[in-house]
């Protein structure tokens, strides 16, 4: 099954441990690296906005993609959150403890 990297973001007045705590509790990450906080500046409904937001990285698996995009909605104060996915090639070691720790 492939491997995956979803980026997203929290809002910098969430707590984005709280957010891996609960993907990797669920099955749905196998690991979730938190940044340091970022200025984001993008077009919402026709207008220039900002924000200050945390990225998230999360490793996970192919199957688990659709829940933790939904999980990734049930958390986010953000009417449309950011979730973008990347197919990777693991190490052999690495690969088989995702694969270990995601469960079948």
């Amino acid at each position: 099954m492939s491997l995956k990297l979803v980026y997203t973001t929290c809002g910098a007045q969430d707590n984005p441990h709280a957010w891996a705590e609960d993907l990797i509790g669920q099955g749905l990450a196998a690991c979730v690296n938190v940044l340091p906080q970022v200025d984001s500046v993008y077009m919402w409904q026709g207008q220039m906005a900002e924000a200050q937001e945390r990225p998230l990285i999360i490793k996970t698996r192919a199957d688990k993609i659709s829940a933790l995009e939904q999980e990734i909605k049930r958390l986010s104060r953000n009417e449309n959150p950011s979730f973008l996915v990347i197919d990777v090639t693991a190490g052999e070691e690495f690969g088989t403890w995702m694969h270990k720790i995601l469960g079948s």
